[in-house]
């Protein structure tokens, strides 16, 4: 192997040119006759002992960038998450800011009803942001790069009429359009309610905000 160390013995050479030439071949020593036995095996042992050592070494640097990969690999996927949970906690938290903002300025002119409606939309958005945080804190999420699912028996046509009236209000307030539903059967289906909200906040969201104002979004 590339690696197997080789002595020099020589019957005949000793002299330092002998030495430098035996050196630029690979040779790891260059002995030369009479030869003390004793001192040949221990140098011989010294050899194995280093050649072990170095076996150790190496398989430890790559050991090391193993970790190191793994490592790189990790933070990526941390700045994926962090990047997506920032992004799916504007909505949220712009409702929570839109809804504050009408009560504090509207006031009684919206009605103690109206009111109680807002007050119970900023309690669920607040909800909604503490699933997306958890989920941002949740590190066995960052490790495997996947996002894990919560299934649960949903109610579709239920859970997309509060969504849409959610959505439906909040672009009444800030553009004066209006988001509807079209016909969905009652269905009860085995979803993650926070992943599915994800996708929808974001799709209805963008054709709201890049759609002329006074437009219908269905």
């Amino acid at each position: 192997p590339a690696q197997l160390p080789v002595i020099f013995v020589s019957a005949i050479y000793s002299d330092e040119y002998h030495h430098h030439l035996g050196d630029e071949a690979g040779a790891v020593e260059f002995s030369s006759k009479p030869l003390i036995p004793e001192i040949l095996i221990s140098k011989v042992k010294v050899l194995i002992e280093l050649y072990k050592q170095r076996s150790k070494l190496e398989q430890t640097i790559d050991q090391l960038d193993m970790a190191n990969a793994k490592l790189r690999r990790l933070n990526n996927e941390k700045d994926r998450f962090i990047g997506l949970a920032a992004h799916d906690l504007r909505n949220p938290l712009g409702n929570i800011y839109g809804l504050s903002e009408i009560i504090l300025t509207l006031g009684t002119k919206i009605g103690q009803q109206g009111q109680q409606e807002m007050i119970h939309d900023i309690y669920k958005q607040s909800e909604y942001m503490m699933a997306l945080i958890e989920d941002l804190l949740d590190v066995s999420q960052i490790e495997s790069g996947a996002l894990n699912l919560h299934k649960e028996p949903v109610n579709i046509a239920c859970y997309l009429e509060g969504l849409v009236r959610h959505h439906n209000q909040q672009s009444q307030t800030t553009k004066g359009s209006h988001v509807l539903m079209g016909n969905v059967p009652d269905l009860v289906v085995e979803l993650d309610p926070v992943r599915l909200r994800q996708v929808i906040d974001t799709i209805v969201g963008y054709s709201v905000k890049y759609s002329p104002p006074g437009r219908s979004t269905r």
